[in-house]
């Protein structure tokens, strides 16, 4: 009897997990649209994070926060696009409570829209233009937080420095003597810069 159980438990959750599957291939199917000839194509999907910290004051890293506790959740929409083998279109838009996480309102912003055209098939030359994420740098590839195994960017992107971007010391002493608090972090940069989503041109290749 505890058999028979066991294997319609096991038969019950297959099945359910083929329904979910299922309903997963529809929507992308609805969220997808093609040409006959498959020459122009466009996919819509996204994520949706629900991030939650609780810290002691004051709030680690970059995260904007006067508690000690954070609810951030983040829609995120990608818009893929492909005119023939040789043009990639891409946006991206989000809506949360900041690039950084703050317990500020929520916004909603248009990251990434950006063109990219590769003339040869083999790769040798592409050029990319529009606002999209810097392409240097080994975390920039996987800072979106499902791809991020860690709670936050690692300690070289979140270390806030003395150095400031808003105006520079008036003398070496005065620049040792900088000290950062919880206020003060934000006019001030770290280590390495993060994604910075700017709007440029990109020319890039391979031989």
């Amino acid at each position: 009897m505890k058999a028979l159980l066991t294997t319609l438990y096991l038969l019950a959750i297959a099945s359910s997990g083929r329904a979910a599957d299922d309903f997963l291939d529809r929507v992308d199917q609805a969220l997808t649209l093609s040409t006959s000839d498959g020459n122009v194509r466009a996919r819509l999907s996204g994520t949706l994070e629900l991030e939650a910290y609780h810290f002691s004051q004051p709030a680690p890293g970059l995260i904007d926060s006067t508690s000690d506790s954070l609810f951030n959740p983040r829609l995120t929409l990608f818009l893929d696009g492909q005119l023939g083998s040789r043009i990639y279109l891409f946006a991206q838009a989000r809506a949360d409570r900041g690039f950084d996480p703050s317990n500020g309102g929520s916004e909603v912003r248009l990251d990434e829209y950006a063109m990219r055209v590769t003339p040869w098939e083999d790769g040798r030359l592409s050029l990319q233009i529009g606002k999209f994420a810097t392409v240097v740098g080994g975390w920039n590839a996987r800072h979106l937080a499902w791809d991020n195994p860690f709670i936050n960017a690692p300690f070289p992107y979140e270390n806030v420095t003395a150095v400031s971007d808003l105006e520079p010391p008036l003398s070496a002493p005065e620049f040792a003597r900088t000290r950062i608090d919880a206020h003060s972090k934000y006019e001030h940069t770290p280590i390495v810069w993060g994604s910075s989503y700017a709007t440029g041109v990109s020319l890039g290749g391979r031989i």
